[in-house]
């Protein structure tokens, strides 16, 4: 959220630039289209992490007793608390117990709006660059349904276009950079929790009720993270489309100035638009099949350790 905040002129660029694009390049189509999409894709967000969010704040009164039963002398947690905390006063009596519920309550629902916010701006955008795209192949290919003057002028819209996209997804991705950075780091860390966490209730007895927390977490944030896969892998498709398109039209049979024209847009839209971790790797598939592999290697080694440790 703080990443969030510093770069708000750079999200408010993005806006103004979106907005400038549509009535420049008569985009209305293509960004209604994206924009219908983006708020469903939202909504249902919403109503994951809401439901989430009670399922957090509710499931300690459901797991009561089982967590009576469980609980040791040598635990930070409170039965009827959402999390361990250890705290300077008491919690297991009011009102030290309602003002800890309370705060722990009040920091999900800030750290679920963190964690959503963001992301969903930033899918939007991206998500609004790629329709941008689309509507660029969808021209190139209709191209030749005009004259030949409308052809050269509508190509030159076309490179205008393309340039202009191209430098709003540049200029997005520096503000992308850092907090893609902050998802890495905070979605390594929550598989490792959640998964050990689960790990260790299936080892030891299977409760639904003290396994589907950590699962709802774990499940929550494996979805932002493949989404966000989703987004960069249909960026750089649908970018490197643009040169396919590009090539399958019949350009070789127009004047050398539009032939320069189309080879130049081919050799732009060869190199992938990307969407970057810290300048460290591109969003993709790929960074999705690394993090899953990585959380399956880690949570195959604890299983066998916890494995070998209840059989001693």
């Amino acid at each position: 959220m703080l990443l969030f905040l510093i770069y708000e002129d750079l999200y408010l660029y993005a806006y103004d630039t979106l907005n400038f694009l549509m009535e420049e390049f008569n985009t209305h189509k293509y960004t209604i289209k994206a924009e219908v999409v983006t708020r469903r894709v939202t909504k249902l967000c919403i109503v994951y992490y809401t439901l989430a969010f009670v399922n957090y704040i509710t499931v300690p009164f459901i797991d009561y007793s089982n967590c009576v039963n469980r609980n040791t002398s040598d635990t930070a947690l409170t039965c009827g608390l959402p999390s361990p905390e250890s705290l300077p006063f008491d919690t297991t009596k009011n009102p030290g117990y309602a003002i800890t519920y309370i705060l722990q309550a009040l920091a999900a629902g800030f750290c679920i709006k963190s964690a959503t916010q963001p992301l969903m701006t930033s899918a939007s955008i991206i998500y609004h660059i790629i329709g941008h795209l689309y509507m660029i192949q969808d021209e190139l290919t209709s191209l030749f349904e005009q004259t030949s003057n409308e052809r050269k002028d509508k190509l030159k819209q076309i490179i205008r276009h393309h340039s202009a996209v191209i430098e709003l997804n540049n200029s997005i991705c520096k503000g992308l950079n850092q907090m893609l950075l902050m998802y890495t780091v905070m979605l390594a860390i929550i598989f490792s929790v959640c998964g050990f966490q689960m790990l260790n209730i299936i080892v030891t007895k299977i409760e639904f009720w003290a396994i589907q927390r950590y699962l709802v977490v774990f499940l929550g944030y494996s979805m932002i993270c493949w989404f966000l896969s989703f987004l960069g892998q249909m960026l750089m498709d649908e970018s490197t489309r643009v040169a396919t398109c590009a090539y399958n039209i019949e350009w070789y049979t127009e004047s050398l100035e539009f032939q320069h024209m189309i080879k130049f847009l081919i050799l732009r839209a060869n190199e992938p638009l990307v969407v970057r971790s810290a300048s460290i790797s591109n969003v993709s598939f790929g960074s999705f099949a690394k993090v899953v592999s990585t959380t399956y290697s880690y949570l195959a080694m604890m299983y066998k350790m916890m494995i070998l440790n209840e059989t001693k």
